[in-house]
């Protein structure tokens, strides 16, 4: 037991022969309730997929003293699983099970097993199902407690796991809030006693040695119709400020400043129907943005007005999407003069948000880390990515853009893709009979030209004899199921061989004519893969 008393008593009790998850983005999150899990029990084996330096390196110095301490105790040993690029890509659940069976662990031990969610997430379902039976059955002949932490990108991987909770016990996914905060949402636990299911909790993990929760209660949108005494306040963070000293004095008057955002809303002891304004200066900002409007909206209902102000170009078109999905009102970009920028808040007075929220803050947080594959695929992976690509859209309510690419006469389609630089996650490039395909992630199909200029280092035309481009989302599915009769493709090492060698990430600027008759490994003729019939 957790011994966390804000938390339900069974929340985290693990019962004898039983199989449990946890997921979470980063290893370094669930580290605190790592050793509180560990410290809580009487015997415990926690083994992971990487070497020392790995785990200890994404962590603060005091967890990092807590952990040593920790598996320092012949009660609580450690293990680390050291192997060459190659034997890891060939791990899986039944090596980790085999490797796990050479430890002998007494009974009632708790079995701490953490492994990055790429290394089983391309395993079949029935192959993934059949391995955890293999867990469950162990565990409950030697009478263990194990749990797998899955890290990394495990978003396609959960659903699939859901689906064998007979084997499964319980699982819960982390997501780091700020610093000392995580997000604990627990889709379903069942402990010695009885069943929990759908609680969101934050936990503050400032001292590992006392963790402590509170529940998040969400009203999603309940709003009041009475007069609302603060609807003229306005509360804003300074930054979002900028250019104000050009505007009448008299134009607008804010209630409260603060420094920036996080002061901005721990000053919030109450709204109704007031305005707050926060500020965006950095990509990674939209994400910590996004939590505050989030928890503002499941707060306070409809009725307050949030708004970002963006200070210089940073959010793409996801950002604002997801940014609009927390709960936020408005966004605002950096091109927008301050004196219109106070147009908008004005122009926002009186209106009520009915928009839905995500179900929980984790299910949001998860939408923030998208599509992290970039890069080159073989046509049958790129057609599973861009399937998980689409359905992801379908849920996030995002655009994707899929070009069909068909290279002039005189460049062969290896010196096409030497050309290409790929640098957005989400954008996915394959070769296939000649042709070239690149699917562009959380794109609007007026961005596509622009997208394709940014993706190639010479002008698209002077490379392409024909391009076309789909949009919607049928004729973005019938075009990749063309894909996979594909008999002639370049590999996947080739392939990303080849983009490693684009202009712009060597940092040249060239001419078509030197980059076209510069004798580069790129432009010699690379030998097809043929995909055979059996």
């Amino acid at each position: 037991m957790l011994g966390i008393s804000e938390l339900p008593a069974n929340a985290f009790t693990f019962r004898e022969g039983a199989v449990y998850c946890y997921f979470s983005p980063a290893l370094r999150d669930a580290a605190p309730l790592f050793l509180r899990l560990i410290n809580s029990s009487t015997r415990s084996y926690f083994a992971i997929d990487c070497s020392e330096y790995e785990l200890f390196s994404g962590l603060d110095a005091q967890t990092q003293d807590n952990l040593c301490k920790t598996f320092s105790s012949p009660r609580h040993p450690a293990f680390f699983w050291h192997s060459s690029t190659e034997e890891s890509k060939k791990r899986n659940l039944s090596t980790f099970l085999a490797d796990s069976q050479r430890l002998h662990p007494r009974s009632n031990t708790l079995l701490i097993i953490a492994i990055h969610a790429d290394r089983i997430a391309n395993d079949t379902p029935k192959r993934r199902s059949r391995q955890i039976s293999q867990w469950a059955n162990w565990a409950r002949q030697k009478k263990l407690s194990v749990l797998f932490h899955f890290y990394g990108d495990y978003q396609s991987l959960r659903p699939t796991l859901i689906k064998d909770s007979a084997q499964i016990a319980g699982m819960l996914s982390l997501q780091p809030i700020s610093r000392h905060k995580l997000n604990v949402h627990l889709h379903y636990w069942y402990s010695s006693v009885d069943v929990i299911a759908d609680q969101e909790y934050f936990l503050n993990t400032a001292d590992t040695n006392c963790l402590s929760a509170i529940e998040h209660q969400a009203s999603h949108g309940i709003t009041d119709s009475t007069t609302a005494i603060d609807e003229d306040h306005i509360h804003i963070a300074a930054p979002a400020l900028t250019g104000a000293d050009q505007v009448a004095s008299n134009r607008t008057i804010m209630t409260h400043s603060a420094s920036d955002n996080r002061r901005l809303i721990e000053s919030i002891k109450h709204l109704d129907a007031a305005t707050v304004v926060f500020s965006c200066a950095e990509p990674n900002d939209a994400r910590d943005v996004a939590v505050m409007c989030y928890e503002l909206r499941t707060k306070y209902g409809g009725r307050p007005k949030l708004i970002i102000r963006e200070l210089k170009p940073c959010l793409r078109y996801s950002d604002t999407r997801f940014l609009l999905r927390s709960g936020a009102n408005l966004v605002v970009p950096s091109s927008v003069a301050f004196s219109d920028f106070l147009d908008q808040i004005d122009a926002l007075q009186g209106q009520v948000m009915i928009r839905s929220l995500p179900a929980s803050l984790s299910d949001m947080l998860e939408s923030w880390n998208g599509i992290s594959l970039r890069g080159y695929f073989e046509p049958q992976e790129f057609v599973q990515h861009a399937q998980l690509a689409l359905d992801t859209s379908r849920q996030d309510d995002l655009d994707l853009v899929l070009l069909l690419l068909k290279p002039s006469k005189t460049i062969a389609i290896e010196h096409c893709l030497s050309l290409c630089n790929i640098t957005r996650n989400g954008d996915l490039v394959t070769v296939c009979d000649g042709e070239l395909y690149i699917l562009f992630g959380a794109c609007r199909a007026a961005d596509a030209d622009t997208a394709l200029r940014n993706s190639f280092a010479l002008p698209p035309q002077e490379i392409f004899a024909e391009t076309l481009q789909f949009s919607e989302v049928a004729d973005i599915e019938e075009a990749i199921a063309s894909i996979l009769p594909a008999r002639d493709f370049l590999s996947a090492e080739k392939g990303q061989q080849l983009l490693s060698l684009a202009p712009n990430q060597l940092g040249r600027s060239q001419d078509a004519f030197t980059l076209l008759s510069e004798p580069r490994t790129s432009a010699k003729p690379v030998t097809l893969l043929s995909r055979h019939k059996s």
